[in-house]
Formats: structure tokens, sequence, C-alpha cells
């Protein structure tokens, strides 16, 4: 017996011999030669898990190694996009220029084409005057031939 710190005796603790049932382990027996199925078929799960894990791994590399291809890809069609659409612009700018001369040209090509409507309108009205005049001689004549005797 032991002795309390106060001076009280305690009863010793009583210590089961069993242990939990967590615990406890229990041998099975399998015929010589041969493992029991219980670990058989731990090691076909640990097995499999370990075959998973490196399929896993692998898909996961070679996915990692798809983006980064993908991404340098990605990049260097954006550098050409860049030249080439640098080029394209400057092209552009180049014709909308040239359309912008071409343009004023026509506009200059407009004004002397109306200018030569006008002049070409008033030629043909002096044509009518002309022609109205000329009518009308050929009339006086016509009717004048009536008193000249012919030969």
């Amino acid at each position: 017996m032991s002795t309390h710190p106060r001076g009280r005796e305690t009863v010793p603790a009583r210590r089961d011999t069993k242990r939990p049932r967590a615990f406890r382990f229990r041998a099975e027996t399998a015929p010589r030669g041969q493992a029991p199925a219980k670990w058989v078929a731990s090691i076909a799960v640990v097995t499999f898990f370990w075959i998973a894990l490196a399929i896993s791994t692998v898909a996961f590399i070679a996915g990692a190694a798809f983006v980064v291809v993908r991404a340098l890809q990605t990049k260097k069609a954006l550098k050409s996009l860049k030249g080439s659409l640098g080029t394209e612009l400057q092209r552009i700018s180049s014709a909308s220029e040239h359309t912008g001369e071409q343009l004023e040209a026509t506009r200059k090509s407009l004004e002397r084409l109306q200018a030569k409507i006008e002049t070409l309108t008033t030629a043909r009205t002096r044509l009518r005057v002309v022609n109205e005049a000329l009518s009308e001689a050929e009339s006086v004549l016509t009717r004048a031939r009536a008193f000249i005797p012919s030969k």
C-alpha cells in the first residue's frame, strides 16, 4: 500500500490484464506455404493503390507538360500576331492615305465635269436656238420659192 501525501492510505489501482478489443492480435492460421487471405487482399489493395498513384502522377505530369507547351505556342502565336497586325495596320494606313488622295482627285474631276456640263448645256441651248432660226429661215425660203420662176 502506498500513502497519500496527506497521510491517507490508498488502494492499489486495479490493472486489467486484458487489452482493449482494438489492440488484440489474433493470429490466423493458414495452410503451410500460403499467406492468410486477409493479407493477400491487403497486398492487392496496396498494390492497386500504388499503381493508381503512379498513373495519376504520370497523368498530372503529362497534363502540366501539355499546358506548358500550349502556353509557349500561344505566346509564339501572339508575337506573330503582333508583327502581322503591325504590318497590316501599316498597309491599311497607306491604303487609306491613297484613298484620300484619290478622293481629292475625284472631287476635282467632279468640279471640272460639272463645269463642262454647264458649258455643254449652254452650247445645247445655243444649238437649239440656231436650229430654230435655221428651220424658220428654211420655211421662209420654201415659201419664197413659190414666187421664184423655175428655169
